[in-house]
């Protein structure tokens, strides 16, 4: 845009002008008039575009979180069905080596190895859980959802002395109770 259609509604000397969210009084210098007019002319530009830069910035950034977040929940996903695959066989394995045992075939270390294997899996496998689900918490954090946490009061906020319990509720929830 040209600079002299910026200048469309540009105040005259002695008018406040806002400005980029500045507050201006224009000077009632007759000379630099027009030269003052052309510099917020030029700096309110300046502002806009900057401002425009900025919010073009954030939307490519927020495109990029939810295509990161995305990618991971996939990625969290098949790397838990590979667990789950993987615990499947150790029991199988370890129900076989328990056989084994009971047949006089092999002695009980392969099957407390073969159950330790087993547990080890397991637990890869709630860690993968985990991991997924936490995936999924950043990809509605990404897509701009949220939700507010409770914080609990601070000690100080309590007053001395006091104390909060978690009370079971009897529904199969818990509430805090300061005391």
């Amino acid at each position: 845009m040209p600079l002299r259609d910026r200048l469309v509604g540009v105040g005259q000397a002695g008018e406040r002008v806002e400005v980029g969210g500045f507050e201006r009084e224009l000077a009632d210098r007759r000379p630099v008039d027009h030269a003052h007019r052309l510099v917020i002319a030029e700096w309110s530009g300046i502002l806009q575009d900057t401002e425009v830069f900025r919010y073009q910035q954030t939307i490519q950034q927020a495109f990029r979180d939810v295509a990161d977040a995305l990618i991971e929940h996939r990625k969290r996903g098949e790397a838990r069905v590979q667990q789950e695959a993987l615990v499947v066989s150790l029991r199988d394995a370890a129900r076989l080596s328990n056989v084994r045992y009971r047949g006089g075939v092999t002695s009980y270390l392969e099957v407390l190895d073969t159950e330790r294997q087993l547990f080890d899996a397991e637990l890869q496998l709630a860690q993968a859980q985990r991991d997924e689900l936490l995936a999924v918490v950043r990809l509605y954090r990404a897509l701009g959802g949220g939700w507010m946490v409770d914080q609990p009061p601070t000690a100080s906020s309590r007053g001395p002395g006091s104390e909060t319990l978690v009370v079971d509720d009897g529904k199969g929830g818990a509430r805090s109770q300061t005391r």
